[in-house]
């Protein structure tokens, strides 16, 4: 079933630019994005907009409901057509029983009469039908007409039309044959069908309503020392917003007052609360769970994160890819090819049986080859797709990122902040002496803990956890830090090295053999080593490595079952990329520069197809670029990593693979529906030709086919889980068309 306009139509979003204070060209019922030339004057109107009558009616439904079930216009007009043409049709049965008589031109003239009386009275009752309905519909087309297309409206109200007009002539002259129930039948059909497709798409776009629903309509601000409940979009930055616990943060802003634990799960992915304080900065939408916060605004409405976030979604959903635009190709050239093949099955149809059988197979072609099941074939795949993304914590710059993962054929991985965690762990600690081992992590820890380095606060932790926080010899005093090496600092009465394995041995060996053997480990291996000594010769030594995300085997795994062949690529030494492929079973490329990893993306593109690459979007900008499809992870805030295709808000890398398959569900999807409608319409019209199908049957097979165009895409909205099948790997093979 149509949108309210062919594909045709939907060229355009807007000509006039979308700025602050001017409405979004987004439906006011589903918050799809209205797909149609739109006036300036249009997109910045206060009224609301909509993609399609469908979605006008449903919203003047859902207005009656939220109104506790006050009958509106719409839900009236549409309830009082049912009626009359349920009563239309039993009066038709009438002149069904009519033709099935032997001889009716032998009937009593009474009967003739009745006859008569029986076309005025389905004529009565079928004319606030055409009103009712046909109104909004010529309403629809009228707007079309007026943005220089003809869309599917048109061809609905010529065939309507044609059947009431050749009744109402039929019904003057008291002879011939009337298919005013015809007229009725389609136009509730149609109307019907429009109303479950805006239902359809407001599922679509219901996967994205959660993170519109991140910001409270109301904010807390502090002016002048008093606090005042104002609207959120009336904040501005600079304001000092009060949050309590439970409620939301509306912008971006700076902690300046107050702790509390906040859940930033939406745009971090982490299901555990962020313990936040002064100076942190907190995200728009960020929820806080306890305490009582003061928040310096910095960002807020359509600058902020969640504002540009969603403009990104907007941004996508509005742009088309391949296929679509082949969809508007077609539909180009399919109005003007229906309107002409319905006149040659009216043609037809008057050879066959006069103007009656005309009219019938005129109205039949018109309908079976409605391209309403093209129209909405490729876009509402896209949208639903795009949604199920944006539900899963992941942003598509546009919608040919969309198709284009489907023909993803290898995959690079970067390896720090992508595979690995960002921050070290202790993998082992060696000691001097047993005896000492307590002391010295005592030690390691009050040194530790004056240091922002990373591995530092790795130590502090790991130390913590073995003998607690007791400083044990005493604190550190006349600290003095050695920039690249350590820390020489005094504990108690002893004077202690700590830091790399040059700042603390200098050129001598570890008087400990223990530590010399965890030193030539470290060296072996590429680890990161932390080396204290004190004056007693008290030595030790810790070993740090990067720790390997949870779930990093398992995307490397589903790759491989999507038939994509996997690498990561690093810029670290050759003995961390080493064990970091004996770990995860996959070839890793170490040591290499920026332009290496481009030159790597060229082999692997050249050996098996297009490529993605997935890395933390800090410093794999050229690569993302160069890759067919960059995917940054962990973008958090931070979306001014313009060289990624897609943005993951969290860090698993079980997202990428998972992508792919989205993808390729999509397309898959979109190729079923554009061979539906194909098909169907090809078929339909040969019946229609040949006259064995009436309009009413025409009618109903139009609303199943957009039924089954619409129960095809909403799968992709509807699915909890997109699991990796053989048919899935398979579809790797399979080139695009």
């Amino acid at each position: 079933m149509s949108a309210g306009a062919s594909v045709h139509d939907q060229r355009v979003v807007a000509e006039a630019p979308v700025g602050p204070g001017v409405a979004r060209p987004c439906c006011a019922y589903c918050d799809l994005p209205i797909l149609v030339i739109l006036g300036r004057e249009e997109v910045a109107s206060a009224e609301p907009l909509y993609c399609c009558l469908g979605c006008r009616l449903a919203a003047q439904i859902a207005g009656a409901r939220d109104e506790e079930g006050r009958a509106t216009g719409a839900i009236t007009r549409l309830g009082l057509a049912i009626f009359l043409t349920m009563v239309v049709m039993a009066f038709t049965t009438y002149f069904y029983g009519r033709e099935l008589e032997s001889s009716p031109e032998t009937a009593p003239a009474a009967a003739a009469h009745f006859e008569g009386v029986m076309r005025y009275v389905t004529m009565i009752f079928a004319t606030p039908v055409l009103l009712l309905l046909g109104g909004p519909i010529a309403a629809e087309a009228r707007e079309s007409w007026r943005r220089r297309s003809v869309g599917t409206d048109a061809l609905i109200l010529i065939g309507v039309v044609s059947a009431y007009a050749l009744s109402y002539a039929s019904t003057l002259r008291d002879s011939g044959p009337v298919y005013f129930e015809t007229a009725c039948v389609v136009l509730v059909l149609v109307t019907l069908g429009r109303y479950i497709e805006a239902r359809t798409k407001l599922r679509a776009s219901k996967l994205l309503r959660p993170s519109r629903a991140l910001l409270p309509a109301t904010v807390v601000i502090e002016r002048g020392g008093v606090e005042a409940r104002i609207p959120t979009e009336e904040m501005i930055e600079g304001d000092i917003l009060a949050v309590r616990a439970g409620e939301r943060l509306a912008a971006d802003g700076v902690v300046v007052e107050g702790a509390a634990h906040a859940d930033l799960r939406w745009i971090t992915g982490e299901s555990a609360p962020a313990t936040v304080k002064p100076g942190d900065v907190l995200p728009a939408g960020a929820l806080n769970l306890d305490g009582h916060l003061r928040v310096r605004v910095t960002a807020a409405g359509a600058r902020s994160a969640l504002g540009r976030i969603l403009e990104q979604i907007d941004e996508a959903q509005r742009t088309k890819g391949r296929y679509e635009r082949l969809a508007d190709r077609v539909a180009g050239v399919f109005v003007p090819l229906t309107l002409a093949l319905g006149v040659i099955g009216g043609a037809l149809g008057y050879m066959r049986g006069g103007a009656g059988e005309a009219v019938e197979s005129f109205l039949s072609v018109l309908l079976i080859a409605c391209p309403c099941a093209l129209g909405i074939a490729t876009p509402l795949a896209v949208w639903a797709g795009i949604g199920r993304a944006a539900a899963r914590g992941v942003i598509l710059r546009s919608a040919e990122v969309l198709e284009t993962l489907a023909d993803i054929r290898a995959a690079a991985f970067d390896k720090t902040g992508t595979l690995t965690a960002s921050h070290p762990v202790v993998v082992a600690w060696t000691a001097s002496s047993e005896r000492e081992e307590g002391a010295l992590l005592s030690l390691a820890r009050t040194l530790a803990v004056t240091s922002t380095h990373p591995y530092s606060r790795c130590v502090a932790e790991y130390a913590e956890r073995r003998v607690g926080t007791d400083a044990g010899e005493g604190s550190a005093s006349d600290i003095s830090v050695v920039p690249g090496r350590g820390i020489l600092a005094r504990v108690g009465e002893e004077l202690v090295r700590y830091g790399s394995a040059v700042h603390v041995f200098g050129a001598d060996a570890p008087s400990s053999v223990a530590v010399g053997e965890a030193l030539r480990r470290a060296s072996l291996e590429g680890l990161g080593v932390v080396c204290l000594r004190d004056k007693r010769g008290r030595e030790g030594v810790f070993l740090l490595d990067e720790e390997v995300r949870a779930g990093a085997a398992e995307a490397l795994a589903a790759f491989a079952g999507l038939g994509c062949p996997a690498a990561v690529l690093t810029g670290d030494h050759a003995a961390r990329g080493e064990r970091l492929a004996r770990t995860l079973g996959v070839p890793v490329r170490a040591g290499l520069l920026p332009d290496d990893k481009i030159a790597e993306l060229a082999a692997l593109r050249e050996r098996h197809g297009r490529v993605m690459m997935i890395g933390d979007g800090l410093n794999d900008a050229p690569a993302l670029a160069a890759a067919d499809v960059g995917v940054a992870m962990g973008c958090g805030t931070d979306l001014s990593r313009a060289t990624a295709s897609a943005c993951l808000m969290g860090d698993d890398p079980g997202t990428a693979p998972w992508l792919v398959l989205l993808g390729r569900r999509t397309v898959r999807t979109i190729r079923v529906n554009l061979a539906w409608a194909f098909a169907y319409n090809l078929a339909g019209v040969g019946v229609a030709l040949t006259g064995a199908l009436r309009p009413t049957f025409a009618a109903v097979a139009m609303l199943i086919s957009s039924l089954l165009v619409v129960g095809n895409s909403m799968r992709l909205a509807t699915h909890d889980g997109l699991p990796i099948s053989d048919g899935d790997a398979g579809f790797a093979g399979k080139r695009d068309v």
